[in-house]
């Protein structure tokens, strides 16, 4: 704790005491004033605080321009892994892959240090992405799976020492069960179901291939939210702040693990899925290993997610994430596994 020595109004001398931040939330007044001085904006630019998820969001308005600024939490991503995001992003620009663009400050560079009191905290700007995220319709599935596997073809070849994530088994499955083994007391139960069923999930991924095109560069992220589509349905695929490197089934399982969350096992949810598999494989059509192993992507997925929320569960507050945990992420896990809403089948 830091201490600097203050005056009262006595002209007394105090020691006032600086307790220790653990997530701030930085300044939007001040961050307009950093804006103006680091990028090209044609006008003093306002900024609004616009929401908080594992990032902190602005939207940042200046002569006509509207923008995204986007700070990480201390601690969150390295600052090569950001790197790495802008590298891939700028490269699926360049190959007409429609993502948003992260805009240059005044030196050339992308990537800002901000010394927040927790620590260093990491700034990109990007364009702002007008539309609306992805409805669950049929149409939208099947446009969905398209982009995803366009996505997946254009990065077939893709460095694979990139410094994303990596969807494979030690990733997915060890070191997230190592990071919620401690956060399952009094629920050992299920951290048992969980170690129990690893052993077949790890079988079933280890059936694929780790070679192009089953295997490169995966969003990470498919969900609604990050996929937009404009009025003249053109669409733009959003946030790939968990981009990596693996299986692609990851991408489809994600969609998947997404879909059935919001609408649940039912006719509708399921035609959806049915239209965004016939959408991707419209563009590349998937091994029959692959649509087998699909099923058991659904659970790997929700694993390797569940290991994120316990890594940043200090800043998402524990009962919120016991009550994701234990009220939404283990029960579905178990419905999934006990239960055959999908077969794997084309």
């Amino acid at each position: 704790m830091s201490t600097r020595d203050t005056q009262t109004s006595t002209g007394v001398e105090m020691k006032e005491s600086s307790f220790p931040v653990q997530r701030s939330l930085l300044s939007s007044s001040a961050l307009a004033k950093w804006m103006s001085a680091n990028y090209d904006l044609s006008s003093s630019p306002t900024c609004q605080f616009w929401r908080r998820g594992i990032n902190d969001l602005y939207l940042v308005k200046g002569g006509g321009t509207k923008l995204v600024l986007r700070v990480s939490p201390a601690g969150w991503r390295s600052y090569k892994h950001l790197a790495a995001e802008i590298d891939l992003l700028n490269f699926l620009h360049q190959n007409h892959i429609s993502v948003p663009q992260p805009i240059r400050q005044k030196d050339g560079t992308y990537i800002q240090t901000l010394n927040a009191p927790e620590g260093a905290r990491y700034a990109v700007v990007f364009a702002f992405v007008p539309g609306a995220p992805h409805s669950p319709t049929k149409a939208h599935g099947y446009r969905f799976g398209q982009a995803i596997a366009q996505l997946h073809a254009v990065t077939d070849g893709y460095p694979a020492d990139c410094a994303g994530f990596r969807f494979e088994l030690p990733e997915m499955v060890d070191e997230s069960l190592a990071r919620l083994r401690p956060l399952f007391a009094g629920h050992e139960d299920d951290f048992e179901y969980l170690l129990e069923i690893s052993t077949s999930l790890k079988r079933a991924a280890g059936r694929l291939p780790c070679q192009a095109p089953e295997y490169g560069i995966c969003h990470g992220d498919v969900n609604d939210g990050n996929f937009h589509v404009g009025k003249d349905n053109e669409w733009v695929l959003l946030d790939f702040e968990y981009f990596g490197y693996g299986w692609r089934v990851f991408d489809i399982a994600t969609f998947f693990n997404n879909q059935i969350h919001q609408l649940g096992k039912a006719e509708r949810s399921k035609s959806v899925l049915e239209a965004f598999l016939e959408g991707y494989q419209s563009v590349r059509a998937l091994s029959q290993t692959e649509l087998e192993v699909l099923p058991s992507f659904v659970v790997l997925r929700q694993i390797w997610l569940l290991g994120i929320g316990a890594k940043n569960q200090p800043n998402m507050g524990l009962s919120l994430f016991e009550s994701w945990v234990f009220d939404q992420c283990v029960p579905f896990i178990r419905a999934w596994m006990g239960e055959s809403f999908w077969d794997g089948a084309a």
